[in-house]
């Protein structure tokens, strides 16, 4: 499947991909990237990801700290 030449906006766009785990969000990002290269992609998850590995206050908030820790212990 060929993607096409990339191209241009004619606009500014805001896109925004809803969807569950494994529905190809991803996927997609990556297929608009590949044809509108004057695109960016931020991911939500990929954002919590490195704040809950960094441990900062938006990683880690204290409402989950305790079950996170529960959690690891029942986990093992």
């Amino acid at each position: 499947m060929s993607l096409g030449t990339p191209q241009k906006l004619r606009k500014a766009a805001r896109i925004i991909l809803v969807g569950a785990p494994g529905v190809g969000k991803g996927t997609q990002t990556e297929r608009l990237l590949a044809r509108f290269p004057q695109l960016a992609s931020i991911s939500s998850g990929d954002l919590l990801r490195e704040n809950v590995r960094k441990k900062t206050p938006l990683g880690m908030p204290r409402a989950f700290d305790g079950a996170l820790d529960k959690y690891k212990r029942e986990s093992h």
